[in-house]
């Protein structure tokens, strides 16, 4: 239920946020949003985007896991505390309202106005959780959909950071 309710927050400030029946009309509010169709370019986008996370995320972990080990500990222990023991099906909403809602909010409402490097810091921000190497990554994993948004829209951000979280929340059990 914290779920839905947090996701439902997420969209109906980012519809607020860029004057959704005050300046603009439906239609205008999700071509601001950057929630358009996905063209099969960006499938290829997202299955690229999908890999170059994991590899930024393993890459960060494995450093993080020789060179800060401690805070590693620190952060997988957050990570299992997070989605331990998840069923399948609260592992799917669990990324889907991640995906749908940060990505509405962030990539869709902020970065047209913030720039893809203060909207992923914004986006570690809101993982305060973490260690400063784990904000670290996620920032650099924001500001990675940052660049997918941007060449793509906003729609394809939300496919890729969906898909990762389910792929990590699956991969912490």
């Amino acid at each position: 239920g914290g779920l839905v309710v947090q996701l439902l927050g997420e969209i109906v400030i980012a519809l607020a946020g860029v004057g959704l029946l005050v300046r603009r009309d439906w239609r205008q509010t999700l071509e601001r949003l950057g929630m358009t169709a996905m063209k099969p370019a960006h499938w290829l986008v997202a299955a690229l985007g999908l890999g170059a996370i994991i590899a930024l995320n393993s890459g960060m972990e494995w450093m993080q896991q020789r060179w800060f080990h401690d805070l590693w500990l620190q952060d997988t222990e957050v990570t299992k505390l997070i989605a331990a023991d998840l069923p399948v099906a609260t592992t799917l909403l669990l990324g889907l309202s991640a995906g749908l809602g940060e990505e509405i909010s962030l990539r869709g409402a902020l970065q047209p106005r913030l720039g893809i490097v203060l909207t992923a810091i914004v986006f570690a921000c809101l993982h305060v959780q973490y260690s400063w190497i784990g904000m670290l990554t996620i920032a650099l994993l924001g500001a990675l959909l940052g660049l997918v948004r941007s060449r793509t829209n906003t729609t394809t951000a939300i496919v890729i950071h969906a898909l990762y979280d389910v792929f990590a929340v699956l991969s912490s059990h």
